[in-house]
């Protein structure tokens, strides 16, 4: 009998060691990715330097403002808004919030970070390298930089 008191003891011990581990193991697993879900701008975007360095063939004309407005409007203003904050009708329904076009973080960017950003997507940003043609998202990025420039260029009805 003091054989199996014994074993049983040890097989306690065993249990309550593994289920402690486990459950403080779980523990700083679900805050962990409590405190990530909870913050909108989990981490900051990187594009490989390798595009950092590739250039803009365009050079931002009226006309290329203009086309690239055009494709903002049917692809973009949804998440990013018309005013390139980042609070278009979809922005609330998707986890990472959009970028706000407008801000520093995105206007330091080089043309080409912004392209590949575009081309290549992330999580709830898609990719659109394969929707939109390589001059398409050119274009794209002619037209974010104007967010930066506070001078949008005028609506059609202005012109």
């Amino acid at each position: 009998m003091s054989i199996y008191k014994s074993k049983h003891n040890y097989l306690d011990s065993f249990y309550s060691r593994n289920l402690k581990f486990l459950s403080i193991s779980l523990w700083i697993l679900l805050i962990t990715n409590t405190a990530l879900s909870q913050n909108p701008d989990t981490s900051t975007w990187f594009a490989p330097e390798s595009a950092a360095s590739i250039i803009n063939p365009h050079q931002a004309t009226l006309e290329d403002i203009k086309a690239g407005k055009k494709i903002f409007e049917k692809v973009c203003w949804n998440c990013h808004g018309t005013d390139g904050k980042g609070n278009g009708p979809s922005a609330v329904d998707i986890k990472t919030m959009p970028a706000d076009l407008t801000s520093t973080k995105v206007q330091k960017q080089t043309d080409g970070a912004i392209f590949w950003k575009i081309t290549n997507g992330r999580s709830d940003m898609s990719a659109y390298g394969e929707l939109l043609s390589s001059k398409q998202r050119w274009l794209l990025v002619c037209y974010i930089r104007q967010f930066g420039n506070q001078q949008l260029i005028p609506s059609e009805n202005e012109n």
